[in-house]
Order: C-alpha cells, then sequence, then structure tokens
C-alpha cells in the first residue's frame, strides 16, 4: 500500500531542534546533509554512517539527501 510519509527537514544538532522532539510530532523519516563537510568536499563514510545511526536511534529513517553541495566550479 501506497502512502505519503511524514518527513522533517533537520540541520543537525546546531538547528536547536533535537531529533526526539522532532520524533513527537509523528515524524517518520529526516531528510538532512552532512552540513559540516565543507563545500565541494567529498562526504566521509563515517560521516554519513554516523548521521544514518544518529537518525535511525530516534525511531526515524533518513529518507532524503539534501543540499549536496557542489563546488561553484563544478558548476561552471
Amino acid at each position: 500500500m501506497d502512502y505519503l510519509k511524514k518527513t522533517f527537514r533537520w540541520f543537525g544538532p546546531e538547528f536547536g531542534v533535537a531529533l526526539a522532539d522532532i520524533r513527537q510530532l509523528g515524524v517518520e523519516g529526516i531528510v538532512a546533509a552532512c552540513q559540516q563537510v565543507p563545500l565541494g568536499e567529498v562526504w566521509p563514510v563515517e560521516t554519513i554512517a554516523a548521521l544514518k545511526s544518529e537518525i535511525e536511534e530516534h525511531g526515524m529513517e533518513w529518507s532524503v539527501v539534501e543540499s549536496v553541495n557542489i563546488h561553484t566550479a563544478i558548476k561552471y
């Protein structure tokens, strides 16, 4: 059965809203990025795994990878 999944854009721990608080809203999935990785740098596998694990520890899934930063030189 197909259904819509309630998701929330989370900018990380510095965002000011905890994942535990977001979960209380009935959110099932998180839209997030590895915000701490500098623009144009490759996201380390460990960083990706840590973010995914943190989200899952709060009973949600990382549903959407958002804001994959691409260096301006690549855009041109």
